[in-house]
């Protein structure tokens, strides 16, 4: 049911190549392997799920633990309850690895991942944790530079921050460039 129910909601398309897959039974159980491209990817946001469109990955799944290598321009994320619109996306790169755990819990983590949008670049180096009755843990450090200070508007969480200051930073920050800077949460 919760399966039927994110299928329902996110609504995934993605145009599938090269998949291949193994799968062995023995003594010691089921031992299996898949992997392929994915290119164009589409989900619509919703259930704790970012939506995105134009996604591109090569990926490779086991039993314990999937590595998802991003490839993708042109392309768009949207967070509707952190920014005001969807993000669009010229270059995103990089490695993910998500690691299931037992009991629900699971790990997403990337040591580089470059996320360049028309407006700004960045390098980030992230990891999630989620556990079962317990609140999302998020350890995020991004370096950006080459940004257009006039569209910072856009990329404010303004979901998470307070009225007046997203008010203040709007009307305070109208033009300039970003050389370089560091965000750590």
């Amino acid at each position: 049911p919760e399966l039927e129910q994110t299928v329902r909601v996110n609504d995934p398309h993605a145009d599938l190549h090269d998949v291949r897959a193994r799968l062995r039974l023995g003594e010691d159980g089921v031992d299996w392997q898949i992997a392929g491209d994915i290119a164009d990817l589409r989900l619509a946001a919703g259930n704790g799920l970012p939506g995105v469109e134009g996604i591109g990955a090569r990926v490779r799944a086991v039993p314990a633990h999937i590595q998802i290598d991003l490839q993708s321009a042109r392309s768009s994320i949207e967070f509707p309850d952190l920014f005001r619109n969807a993000l669009p996306v010229a270059r995103l790169e990089g490695r993910l690895d998500w690691l299931p755990g037992q009991d629900g819990r699971w790990e997403l983590v990337s040591d580089h991942l470059a996320l360049d949008t028309p407006d700004i670049r960045s390098r980030s180096r992230v990891r999630v944790v989620a556990q079962p009755d317990a609140p999302l843990f998020l350890d995020l450090q991004t370096n950006f530079r080459d940004g257009d200070a006039q569209r910072v508007g856009a990329y404010l969480p303004v979901g998470i921050m307070r009225p007046e200051l997203v008010q203040w930073l709007d009307r305070g920050v109208v033009a300039g460039w970003i050389t370089s800077g560091t965000a750590i949460f």
